[in-house]
């Protein structure tokens, strides 16, 4: 996922079972999924600093990015279940998030891809 992360996770308490979206490096957000094994990564578009953008991570039995009205891509697929608590680092302390929300929402179910969409635009 790259070095000189900033990250936002759902998770279990672990990093082995979570989704973590942020900043690693480069010039693009990401969305990392890990469950039961199986890892899966996928870059946003080109981001500018100092600009606010909205993301959506969209999961169920897939993990997807959504930026500023954009289906970016699937990180993969994984049961991912457990996932009780959010954490401004990587899930285990490391990789703090570093920059400004303006809102953030967790729905207990997962958005449509149109609903997923509309959120961001």
């Amino acid at each position: 996922f790259g070095t000189n992360q900033s990250l936002i996770s759902i998770n279990d308490g672990s990093t082995s079972n979570r989704i973590a979206l942020g900043y690693s490096g480069g010039n693009a957000f990401a969305i990392f999924s890990a469950a039961s094994g199986a890892n899966g990564t996928v870059s946003g578009s080109a981001i500018t600093l100092d600009t606010y953008y909205k993301f959506c991570a969209a999961y169920q039995n897939d993990v997807t990015l959504f930026q500023n009205g954009v289906d970016e891509g699937d990180a993969g697929d994984g049961s991912i279940s457990g996932l009780d608590r959010i954490n401004f680092h990587r899930g285990d302390g490391a990789s703090p998030f570093i920059g400004a929300i303006r809102n953030l929402v967790v729905f207990n179910t997962r958005p449509t891809n149109t609903q997923a969409n509309s959120l961001t635009t």
